[in-house]
């Protein structure tokens, strides 16, 4: 889940504390997000605070990403 300035940029959520939840929907705000990054880089970094968001449902999970 893609934010800029605190606004979430998708329509796609699994996560209710970030946007209502819905579900079959695809657009979780990369094509609005991505873009800013083909900008020169003081463009971008003028442009507002960029977060990423992701939550993960699993019980065992031990906040370790592996791929």
């Amino acid at each position: 889940m893609y934010i800029l300035d605190g606004e979430y940029l998708g329509a796609y959520s699994n996560n209710n504390a970030i946007a209502p939840i819905t579900q079959d929907i695809d657009d979780f705000g990369l094509d609005a997000y991505e873009p800013q990054f083909f900008n020169p880089f003081l463009d971008w970094v003028g442009a507002g605070t960029f977060e990423v968001a992701l939550r993960y449902d699993l019980d065992d999970f031990n906040g370790k990403i592996c791929v």
